[in-house]
């Protein structure tokens, strides 16, 4: 989202939410909701822990099927965001990814 340049005023047609003209006011919006989510998710990983004992503290019981699935999907991107920056570290246990703080 960094990447993104804003040239003149532009409709912008939010696939969750309203039409807006601003698309610069709502990028820096949505990186400061990411940066504060990715802080949180960091916060989370206590010791060695799969993506989805991660999911489970972010996303408490009483979640359908599908909602797990895509609270999963939603961790397993902030997850490797967090190795990316070298924040965590990931590796292998048997079948399992594990990630701990480094």
């Amino acid at each position: 989202m960094e990447k993104y340049v804003i040239f003149g005023s532009v409709i912008w047609y939010d696939g969750h939410g309203p039409i807006f003209m601003d698309a610069q006011e709502r990028i820096n919006e949505l990186l400061h909701h990411y940066e504060e989510r990715t802080g949180f998710v960091l916060e989370q990983i206590t010791g060695e822990m799969s993506a989805y004992q991660v999911s489970n503290t972010l996303f408490p019981i009483g979640s359908s099927a599908l909602e797990k699935w895509i609270a999963l999907g939603e961790t397993n991107v902030y997850l490797s965001y967090l190795v990316a920056k070298g924040e965590i570290r990931e590796y292998k246990d048997g079948l399992l990814n594990k990630y701990v703080r480094m």
